[in-house]
């Protein structure tokens, strides 16, 4: 049978599909990972550690064994959700320390490009309606962000200043989780 018969017949060999040619995360035995569920909502996925790698035909594993509180499970690497270990987060908080602001706008205009180049390399979309560029300050979760600081929303204090005075304890609940929040 023909390559092309075949891939007609019942779709493209494992191999020759582009998410199984390469793996997007390089796990290594022990790192800790989720293990995704369809029949489960994301809070309920298992965790656990990667006990073996399977290696296929062509040296790349695919399949993981995992070691969870219930026992032994092998699952495909596309069920599997890495999470980042301890020298991981610290380079990225050492990163963090290191940025700079932007001292014109040609080097701003820069720094965007380095930034959609890296959202584009993680496989990440940014919608353009809800983007605001070159801006002064903007609202972000009730506070507003500017060049020298950030401060509350004047439209949230004005809300919990307008609030009537709760008189009785649903509405003190209610008016205590607002102004917490």
């Amino acid at each position: 049978m023909t390559l092309r018969r075949f891939v007609s017949r019942r779709g493209r060999p494992a191999e020759l599909r582009t998410k199984w040619k390469t793996t997007k995360d390089k796990l290594k035995v022990g790192d800790l990972v989720i293990i995704k569920e369809d029949s489960l909502p994301p809070l309920c996925w298992r965790l656990g550690r990667v006990a073996r790698l399977f290696p296929g035909s062509d040296g790349i594993s695919r399949v993981a064994d995992i070691s969870t509180t219930r026992g032994c499970i092998r699952r495909p690497f596309v069920r599997l959700c890495p999470l980042p270990n301890q020298e991981d987060l610290q380079d990225l908080l050492n990163k963090k320390k290191q940025r700079q602001r932007s001292k014109n706008l040609a080097e701003h205009i820069n720094n965007l490009f380095k930034v959609f180049e890296r959202l584009k390399k993680n496989e990440l979309k940014v919608k353009k309606g809800k983007c605001e560029f070159f801006a002064e300050s903007i609202n972000y979760l009730g506070h507003v962000i500017s060049r020298d600081a950030v401060h509350t929303c004047p439209n949230k204090i004005k809300a919990i200043i307008d609030t009537p005075a709760p008189s009785n304890i649903h509405e003190l609940r209610s008016f205590i989780g607002m102004v917490m929040y």
